[in-house]
């Protein structure tokens, strides 16, 4: 466990420490299932400074911070009674420490009165399954996701909240 961790909500000072968590994680996450170049690609769109000033504004942008460095961050939408979990990303020397369950005990904390939250996974993620499965997510779904014109084969997880 960590324990000087601390999870706060994100800001735009927070983002330079966040696109290189997505960096390193997405290498590291999906390095077998993703080619570097839509990697890259995705990360250029989803992660650009504009793109993280929009959700940081828009969404629930949560970050967990230990001393100064931020070491993960989660991001999720509302859309009335349902959330949609967009990202639960901790640096890999920092992961099984609880940074990732306590990003996600915050995000739903704040997701008062949110009856479910769904959550898509690129099957073969494993670490990412068994971590939402763990927290009580079930699947609901499996489709194929055109990903930057990369197929992937994509899971839906879904956890049901009291209220």
């Amino acid at each position: 466990m960590l324990e000087k961790m601390v999870i706060r909500e994100a800001g735009f000072n927070d983002i330079g420490q966040i696109q290189t968590i997505a960096q390193i994680t997405w290498q590291e996450t999906y390095r077998l299932l993703i080619s570097i170049n839509v990697q890259q690609k995705f990360l250029s769109i989803a992660y650009s400074t504009q793109r993280l000033k929009e959700r940081i504004n828009g969404s629930l942008f949560l970050v967990a911070q230990e001393d100064s460095q931020i070491i993960g961050f989660g991001n999720s939408f509302v859309q009335e009674k349902h959330a949609e979990l967009a990202a639960i990303y901790v640096l890999p020397d920092k992961q099984r420490k609880g940074a990732g369950s306590a990003l996600l005990e915050e995000t739903l904390q704040k997701l008062n009165g949110i009856s479910r939250i769904t959550v898509d996974v690129e099957k073969g993620n494993t670490i990412g399954e068994s971590f939402y499965k763990r927290h009580g997510f079930r699947l609901i779904d499996e489709y194929e996701d055109d990903f930057s014109g990369f197929k992937l084969q994509t899971v839906k997880l879904e956890r049901l909240l009291p209220g």
